[in-house]
This record gives structure tokens, C-alpha cells and sequence, in this order.
């Protein structure tokens, strides 16, 4: 168990470190979706106050466009442990230049290793917190407050996600507390949807790398090592941090652009596939796109990367 442990600690610790070869590789081409706008760009504005001082955001927007525009918040990956708002920092520039404002935000991350710190739902509170810091100042930035989506990678689709179905849930009093946190439409690109049932599949697959992985993530990001009894009334942990969890069968549903790809061993198309299941039920519009031959961390990958930000622009420019 030992042995174990310290492969999964050593693992972890590679993927928290890979996150910051990553900080400016999103940078699509000139391609049929780019209209340049004259954007202007300001960073670490503080957005939301918490127990360990201010979290920050980068935004750009256009300044060359009369009407409030819709505005996109871009969310990191790094498995809740690692990596930060320059991930996406060229994103945010391409987003402006067609027409959006856009921020990409930093949030509380949790430890890669044991010390228990900014545990669920601190990222999520963050996140929510981020789309209220907009509507706040919507009228500086010329934003529409009616038009706000959230797109996020690996950790970041995941709290994409999650901020788009638990309205009033997981708000925390970081600032802004008279604006609403929900979003109009989400992309996510290779974001976990259900922890629980991902953990059984590696299980019955054999796959005890990826099981161990996502238990020790678990552990870090929210305190528990095991799963509880599934008689239980209250949600498991695992449920806990899962989309599908809090998708309503009554209520509005932010429409979704799921992006994997097929050989990622982390959240591949089995996660759009169990997200997909929890949409339908829900009625609601889940688009979900497979790309064949690509792995967790595809979106920064030249072949990819274009395509996937055109994939972006146009669903928020038909969506919000």
C-alpha cells in the first residue's frame, strides 16, 4: 500500500508540474472564426476575497464595439492542485478580438501533497464568485450581464460545469454577493462528470494507475480517502465534486460543448458519455466532440488547437 501511495504522490506531482509548460500554449491561428475587434487587456484585478487574501483574474474585451457584449470566463486545469490564469492567457485576447470580454481566472488550489488545504468547494466559490465579480462590473467592461458563459479545461471543465447547475449552492461571501453566478452555456474540454462512477469503470477496467490517480486526487481535493456507503442519504464525496450530480430535471440547463479526446485515460469519452446520459434525462442541448488519437492535455496541441477555439467562439456566438 505503501509503494503504491508514494507512485501516486510521484505521479501527481509530474501532472502539477506539467500544468506550467502549458501557461501560453493556447494560441489559435488567424482562422474563419477571428474578426478582430481593438481589444484592451488589464491584469491581476483582484475578484473575490477569501481566508488566504485576494484571487485575481486577467480581462480583455473589445473597445470598439457599441453594444454590450457577451463575456466568457475561462477556468484552468491542474487537478484542483496546479497550474493558474496564464493558461489561458492568450485565449482571452482571441475571445476579445471576436467580439467577447473575457477573463481567465486564478482560484484556490488545493495541495499535491497532505497538507489539507482550500478544500472542496473553495475552487467552485471562486469560480461562482467570478461570474458575479462580471455582472458587477458589466457596465465598465460593456458587458451584457444576460450573456455570460464559462469554459474551462480538465479541472477548469469541471467547475464550468459545476457553476452552471447549482445556482445558489456553493456561493461562499467572496464579494458580490447581490449578482447572480449563473452562466448561459458552458464549453468543457476533457472535464471529469462523475467521479464515483469514473473510479468504478477504472476498477472493472483493470485500471488501477487511473483509480489510484483519481482517489489521491479526491483525497487532496476533498479531505476523504474512501467512498462512503452508496445506502447513504447523504451524497459521497466523490458525488459531491461530480456535475452530473446537480444536473436538475426540473430547471434550466445551460446548453454544453463537451471536447475529449478518445486516448485520454483521465476524463475521455467516458465522461462526456456519463455527462450525456445525465443531459438527456434532463432534456437539455449536450454537443459533445471526440478527436481521435489525442490525449488529456490535446487542446494545447498545435493540430488541435485552432479547431477547438473556433469550436469555442462559435458555440458561445450562437449560444449567449
Amino acid at each position: 500500500m505503501k509503494i503504491i501511495l508514494k507512485h501516486s504522490i510521484t505521479q501527481l506531482f509530474i501532472i502539477f508540474l506539467s500544468w506550467q509548460s502549458f501557461a501560453h500554449g493556447f494560441l489559435p491561428g488567424e482562422h474563419d472564426f477571428y474578426r478582430p475587434h481593438s481589444i484592451k487587456r488589464v491584469n491581476n484585478i483582484a475578484y473575490c476575497k477569501t481566508d488566504t487574501g485576494n484571487v485575481k483574474l486577467d480581462i480583455a474585451w473589445p473597445i470598439d464595439v457599441d453594444k454590450p457584449t457577451p463575456a466568457i470566463v475561462f477556468i484552468h486545469g491542474g487537478f484542483w492542485m496546479g497550474g493558474s490564469k496564464t493558461q489561458f492567457t492568450n485565449a482571452i485576447e482571441i475571445a476579445a478580438k471576436n467580439g467577447f470580454a473575457a477573463i481567465t481566472i486564478n482560484y484556490r488550489l488545493s495541495s499535491p501533497f497532505f497538507a489539507f488545504k482550500n478544500l472542496f468547494p473553495a475552487a467552485l466559490t471562486d469560480a461562482k464568485c467570478s461570474v458575479r465579480w462580471l455582472r458587477a462590473n458589466a457596465h465598465k467592461y460593456n458587458i451584457n450581464p444576460h450573456k455570460i458563459g464559462a469554459a474551462g479545461f480538465s479541472a477548469g471543465g469541471n467547475l464550468a460545469l459545476m457553476i452552471g447547475n447549482t445556482e445558489g449552492q456553493f456561493e461562499g461571501n467572496g464579494g458580490h454577493q447581490n449578482q447572480s453566478s449563473i452562466v448561459k452555456a458552458i464549453v468543457n474540454m476533457s472535464g471529469p462528470t462523475n467521479m464515483k462512477k469514473g473510479v468504478e469503470i477504472a476498477a472493472t477496467q483493470r485500471d488501477f494507475k487511473t483509480r489510484q490517480l483519481l482517489y489521491h486526487t479526491m483525497l487532496r481535493y476533498t479531505g476523504f480517502t474512501v467512498v462512503a456507503d452508496k445506502n447513504a442519504a447523504s451524497p459521497t464525496p466523490f458525488e459531491k465534486v461530480s456535475p452530473t450530480t446537480y444536473i436538475p430535471f426540473n430547471e434550466f440547463v445551460p446548453p454544453v460543448l463537451s471536447m475529449y479526446g478518445d486516448k485520454d485515460p483521465i476524463a475521455g469519452p467516458i465522461a462526456g458519455e456519463l455527462l450525456d446520459e445525465s443531459m438527456k434525462r434532463a432534456f437539455a442541448t449536450h454537443i459533445v466532440k471526440i478527436y481521435e488519437g489525442a490525449e488529456h492535455a490535446f487542446i494545447f496541441e498545435e493540430q488541435w488547437r485552432d479547431e477547438i477555439m473556433g469550436n469555442l467562439l462559435k458555440f458561445f456566438d450562437r449560444r449567449l
